[in-house]
């Protein structure tokens, strides 16, 4: 921010030109004629002066070997070694150097000739030699100019080699010894800098104030009044320099007044005494035009106001600075106007800004940053293409940034910003690779690459990476707490609920005031709530809403009441699940009214069912819920056997929302309300509306094999042909596929089971739907069954089991196998089945009671019967929910009479009777008869029958 007094220095050319300039007037004498040793050495100097070096340094060695006693042999020496110095052979030249000074030590040359390697050395920068042939030359008593000369470059040489006090030594022997030089002025100048830098200022005060008493016409004196103040400011000791242009401002020439103006104005400035400046920068400004520190002194009163951070005045002194200036301070000013106008809160002013100091020095000094902050500038308020561009542009001109590793990282997030994540990635994988990027640059990658996979919806590739980001961050900051849950909600996304709550209950552990904690807390109440786990939900749902502090009207408070409310359905309790919603049914009406009438279906409460429809219907008639409750409240009245008034509701349903899915539905279950009520012909034509008008529905087959259920029954006329034109019309639809497996299946429900195994098996071969392969297997397996074929039924049940995994009849059919071989007696096989039947459980209480009931069964029949007895005393004992494992206490209570444990049976099979009104109730309380009869309990064996007979 300040003009620099320049050193004087001489240069290695400067001395050359004056050593030819000396030599002109012999190459002008010389005259054409014989040739003679004076011919010579002027076509020697000749080439000399024409820079052939090499011709004039073979022809000075030819003159010297010819002529060695000629009185002009020494001077043929001295060029010979400048022309092999100009020709870079170094030790040649030294030498022949050497060589003139030691065989002509008074020749005025040889002082030169010194001076000349010295300067040498010096300007190959190895300045240890240059130190010694200058301290040679200073050594042999030289005139004042050579004497000056070799200790000022002994001092610049010392300077070089760090050694400061040696230098200052050296300049004052120079101003000492020689103070008749031409060169005296600027030794002495050098010397006052160099005792500043040493921090003698006394001393270089007492040096400028000679400088300037004996040279009062050198340049440098002229300008001594401040070139104390300018050390102390390049010193930084500003508040000395201003001291200094204070003291000397009355005497300073006019000529000298807007610099020491504008010096005092910057020492200012770096106290901060920025009024003051302000005040000076002022007077600087105010002068009269063509003043050179106008532009400079806009620029310092930017800074000041920067310094106070008036932001916006400052960009506009910075602008005026870049206006008033043509050289690098115009786009300095034009970058620094920028950042204060973004420092302001303008950043449109700072994007003007930034691309005005980038047109007017597009390689400049700043350049570089100017359009770095150009790009920053457009990211930051999301003008994602704009940044794009801008980055793109900041990275093809300056490839050698120390910044584009940073530069490649905003450019990817300005690609994600804009949905382009290909070279989002490919845009962080560059900025990763930099050797140079900070670590904290490179995680910050990570977790933004991470980010990106979550945003984009691929959770399975988040998951890790954000796992990864977290495993090596420190744990207790933000950004790895906010890694946790996304990595949480990643699994959870991909249906890991596992580990999902893993990680969310370590959130949870780790972070319990953490921005997540109610999110966090409300998805290990869902997730329980998802594994049907509605004891552990509800629980997780109620702690939720009780210490939640969330208003009234929080989303999240408002799911989890709800939720709490279906936790406590899905439980059937539902008198509380009925409080529950009306709790709610404030702030989601509909829907929580809803709820309220199916938990009065749910538990037999159909007047109150109804009345809750109805409130819904008439409460709510723009809800999307009054259709389905329409629906619901039809099939309440079918139920009644009120089928008039349910066929009114699913009509309405149908009129209201006719192309809806509920209505292809409803129109279904108008011809079940019709077929109930013995209406066969008119239940034809609903299912047949089903067919024409909804045939893309699902219900469309439904609704074809019910016509075959009606054609059945009925000599009803239309549906047949209605079904025969439909599948001729779409033979490769779905729904046609799903048609003929409906006639199939009408077939096999009505018990013509050859029929049906001809349709199935036809079928089987030409079928597409996976789901319903699987089921037409699963009942053609039945079907043989039935007919007593187990030696065709087992392949269909294994084809379910080993084919359709994930399909809801495989453990069905498991369990059918698994029953069939331990009707052929084959154990072994059986005891297999059961327990692949057992890795299908996925945790489900009662298949795994189911598995290990066949399984101890396997046992039991294998001679391993204690082996059978504890498997299902583990089941037991693991259950939350009784009623879940009575399979398996039925197997025990089976186990035990096998083992004479009669007492013990006959508990667990009451045991079981009593908790169950299914097949399970019904079997052991047939095997309680039977365990009595054989032992002679007639009485006991009849009252189990009559209970059979009664319950069942």
């Amino acid at each position: 921010m300040v003009l620099r007094i320049l050193h004087f220095r001489w240069s290695g050319a400067a001395l050359l030109a004056g050593l030819l300039a000396a030599a002109l007037p012999l190459a002008a004498a010389a005259q054409p004629g014989p040739w003679t040793p004076e011919k010579a050495f002027v076509e020697a100097f000749e080439a000399f002066s024409d820079q052939m070096y090499e011709a004039s340094a073979r022809s000075f060695a030819n003159f010297r070997v010819a002529y060695p006693d000629h009185p002009d042999a020494a001077e043929a020496l001295y060029y010979e070694a400048e022309s092999v110095l100009a020709l870079g052979r170094e030790e040649q030249a030294i030498a022949l150097f050497v060589e003139f000074y030691q065989r002509y030590p008074a020749h005025p040359l040889a002082s030169r000739a010194r001076l000349a390697l010295g300067k040498y050395f010096y300007d190959r920068e190895d300045y240890a030699r240059a130190l010694d042939a200058f301290k040679a030359l200073a050594e042999d008593d030289p005139t004042q100019d050579v004497g000056a000369k070799a200790y000022y470059w002994m001092a610049e040489s010392a300077l070089k080699l760090g050694r400061p006090e040696d230098a200052a030594d050296y300049y004052r022997r120079a101003a000492d010894a020689f103070p008749e030089a031409e060169s005296a002025a600027v030794v002495l100048y050098a010397l006052a800098q160099t005792e500043l830098g040493l921090g003698r200022t006394e001393q270089a005060a007492a040096t400028l104030e000679r400088l300037a008493r004996d040279y009062p016409a050198s340049p440098l004196a002229e300008n001594v009044g401040l070139a104390l103040a300018e050390a102390y400011y390049d010193l930084g000791d500003y508040e000395r320099a201003a001291e200094e242009i204070r003291l000397r401002q009355p005497a300073l020439p006019e000529a000298l007044r807007n610099r020491a103006l504008f010096l005092l104005a910057e020492s200012l400035t770096q106290l901060r005494r920025t009024e003051e400046a302000r005040r000076i920068y002022a007077q600087v400004i105010a002068a009269p035009e063509g003043n050179p520190y106008l532009a400079p002194a806009y620029y310092g009163m930017g800074w000041s106001l920067h310094f106070d951070r008036q932001y916006r005045q400052a960009a506009q002194q910075f602008e005026r600075a870049a206006a008033a200036s043509a050289d690098t301070l115009s786009q300095k000013a034009g970058y620094y106007a920028g950042v204060n106008h973004k420092l302001a809160g303008d950043p449109s002013a700072a994007i003007e800004a930034f691309q005005a100091a980038l047109e007017r020095a597009p390689q400049g000094a700043l350049a570089e940053y100017a359009a770095y902050e150009l790009a920053v500038t457009y990211y930051e308020q999301q003008r994602w293409a704009d940044a794009r561009a801008a980055f793109a542009r900041f990275i093809e001109q300056f490839p050698q940034s120390p910044i584009l590793d940073e530069a490649y990282y905003l450019y990817g997030n300005a690609h994600a910003a804009l949905g382009e994540y290909v070279q989002a990635f490919e845009m962080f994988d560059r900025a990763a690779a930099f050797s140079t990027a900070p670590p904290e640059l490179k995680a910050e990658i990570a977790y933004q690459r991470a980010m990106l996979l979550y945003n984009a919806g691929a959770y399975a590739a988040a998951a890790p990476a954000l796992e990864a980001y977290y495993n090596g961050a420190d744990q207790k900051s933000p950004r790895a707490a906010e890694a946790l849950f996304w990595a949480a909600d990643s699994r959870y996304q991909t249906g890991d609920l596992t580990r999902a709550a893993e990680l969310f209950s370590e959130y949870q552990r780790r972070h319990p005031r953490g921005k997540h904690a109610d999110a966090v807390r409300f998805a290990l109440a869902w997730m329980s709530f998802e594994r049907k786990d509605y004891a552990a939900a509800a629980e997780a749902f109620d702690a939720f809403v009780q210490s939640y502090d969330g208003g009234p009207d929080d989303p999240y408070r408002i799911d989890a009441q709800l939720r709490l409310a279906d936790s406590y359905f899905g439980l059937k309790r539902y008198d509380e699940a009925v409080r529950r919603y009306r709790e709610a049914a404030g702030i989601r009406g509909a829907y929580a009214l809803f709820q309220v009438a199916k938990a009065y279906a749910n538990a037999g409460r159909d007047a109150e069912a109804e009345a809750a429809y109805e409130q819904l219907i008439s409460r709510h008639p723009e809800s999307a819920w009054q259709w389905e409750s329409r629906y619901q409240l039809g099939m309440l009245r079918m139920q009644e056997q009120n089928y008039d008034q349910a066929i009114q509701a699913f009509s309405a349903v149908v009129r209201g929302i006719p192309r809806d899915p509920l209505a292809a539905r409803a129109q279904y279950s108008i011809g079940d309300a019709h077929f109930n009520a013995g209406r066969m012909d008119a239940a034809a034509e609903a299912y047949r509306r089903v067919v024409e008008y909804y045939p893309e529905s699902p219900i469309a087959a439904e609704a074809a094999s019910s016509i075959q259920l009606v054609l059945a029954q009925a000599d009803a006329s239309g549906g047949a042909s209605q079904i025969e034109a439909y599948t001729r019309s779409n033979p490769q639809s779905e729904q046609s596929d799903e048609i003929r497996f409906r006639q199939a299946e009408v077939k096999f429900q009505t018990g013509r089971l050859r029929p049906a195994i001809d349709d199935l098996s036809a079928f089987v071969e030409n079928g597409r739907n996976v789901s319903l392969l699987g089921t037409a297997y699963y009942y053609l397996g039945s079907a043989y069954a039935e007919l007593g074929e187990l030696d065709r039924a087992i392949p269909m049940f294994r084809r379910v089991m080993d084919s359709y995994v994930g399909h809801p009849r495989r453990i069905d059919a498991g369990r059918r196998l698994g029953d069939l071989y331990l009707s052929q007696k084959k154990y072994g096989e059986a005891l297999a089945t059961y327990r692949n039947l057992e890795g299908l459980a996925g945790g489900d209480a009662r298949i795994l009671s189911l598995s290990g009931y066949g399984q101890a069964m396997a046992l039991l029949n294998l001679g391993r019967a204690d082996e059978a007895a504890e498997l299902l005393q583990d089941i037991i004992d693991g259950a939350r929910n009784p009623d879940d494992v009575l399979p398996a206490v039925l197997g025990l209570a089976r186990v035990h009479e096998a083992t004479d444990r009669y007492d013990s049976a006959a508990r667990l099979y009451e045991q079981v009777a009593a908790g169950n009104r299914e097949d399970v109730g019904a079997e052991a309380l047939f095997r309680l008869g039977q365990m009595h009869q054989a032992a002679g309990n007639q009485r006991g064996a009849l009252d189990a029958y009559n209970r059979l007979a009664a319950q069942y």
